[in-house]
């Protein structure tokens, strides 16, 4: 595994040398003090993984990791301290324009300190390294693509609800998917995303940018029309009989918060009345979930194989048989979109559609 580890502070440039150093099949590219540096060794050496700091002379990171993705497309974890800081769009903003993840940089030098980043850091470098990434355009955005799927519209009594899950990659698609659907919604959203305790509010803070009113879940929550719910790092978020949200303890290890626990417990409450979409992610969370909420007759979405960053989870909601669409992100959204407008049209003509 090839590492190029962008950073200009001279101590974190030891500190990772340290760390990376030593472990066998690791191969360290650098380290580069600057952006312009950066991007051209980035594109000749063609690392497995960038290792990358924001705050850099000459170009910063932001717009290295941008010439980065639109020339040479590399897995890239942001290691920033901006992760732990009141104002930390810019890590969010690096998401945005195609890294894959982000952690905290070191904090303490104690030997216990050292060992946990170290653990830490290879286990996120080895899994991180054999992700797909997505060439982007640079300074472009994207237009809305038209779908060929016929939006479905909604008969079913009741209070419609869209529930998303994701994981790695997860917060850009899901920044996307938001800026591209109405706001208010009509529906209710409630979101389960894997995300580092404690950066929940700050992700719920960015997502505010879509246009959406964004806060985080809390217990005895009743999620209402207009209202986007982010599921807290901390704890699992599930729906209770009485219809409001629950939080639920997570075991030691377990991935936070859990998609299965959201998507399981609104089968249980909801049953139908569900719109269900699951996005780039790795391992299999979220699909068993799916699938409960599938034979309940809710509708089911999983996001494209070849536009996933990681097609862990949509990918194992599609071998179950899970997912009843499979879509790209702006696909997804014009789904939605029609959708919402189609039923908006039924509540308008008193009438309903099938």
């Amino acid at each position: 595994m090839r590492v190029q580890i962008v950073e200009d502070s001279k101590v974190v440039q030891t500190y990772l040398v340290s760390v990376l150093g030593s472990e066998p099949g690791v191969e360290i590219i650098g380290p580069i003090d600057n952006g312009v540096d950066a991007v051209k060794v980035a594109l000749r050496e063609r690392p497995d993984i960038i290792l990358m700091d924001l705050g850099l002379p000459r170009m910063g990171g932001l717009e290295a990791i941008e010439h980065i993705m639109a020339e040479r497309p590399c897995p890239i974890l942001v290691l920033s301290a901006l992760v732990t800081d009141d104002n930390c769009k810019v890590t969010f903003d690096a998401l945005r324009l195609g890294a894959v993840d982000v952690m905290r940089k070191p904090g303490g030098m104690s030997p216990q300190d050292v060992a946990g980043f170290r653990e830490r850091l290879l286990r996120r470098l080895k899994l991180l390294a054999r992700v797909r990434v997505i060439r982007r355009r640079r300074k472009v955005t994207p237009p809305p693509q038209q779908t060929e799927q016929r939006p479905i519209p909604l008969d079913k009594e009741g209070e419609t609800v869209l529930l998303i899950g994701a994981s790695t990659g997860g917060p850009a698609v899901l920044y996307d998917l938001l800026s591209r659907i109405p706001a208010p919604c009509q529906w209710p959203i409630v979101i389960a995303q894997h995300i580092l305790p404690g950066f929940d509010h700050r992700m719920a803070t960015w997502l505010r940018e879509s246009g959406h009113d964004v806060r985080i879940a809390v217990a005895g929550d009743r999620p209402r029309p207009g209202q986007v719910l982010v599921a807290p790092s901390d704890s699992h978020t599930a729906w209770s009989r009485g219809g409001s949200l629950q939080t639920l303890a997570v075991a030691k290890d377990a991935l936070s918060p859990s998609v299965d626990r959201l998507f399981s417990s609104a089968a249980d409450v909801l049953g139908g009345r569900v719109i269900a979409v699951l996005l780039t992610g790795m391992g299999d969370d979220g699909a068993e979930g799916m699938l409960e909420l599938r034979q309940q007759g809710a509708i089911t979405i999983a996001q494209r194989a070849d536009t996933c960053i990681v097609n862990g989870m949509p990918g194992a909601a599609v071998a179950l048989g899970a997912a009843e669409h499979i879509l790209a992100p702006a696909d997804i959204a014009a789904w939605l979109r029609g959708t919402l407008q189609a039923t908006a049209g039924g509540r308008n003509d008193g009438g309903s559609h099938g």
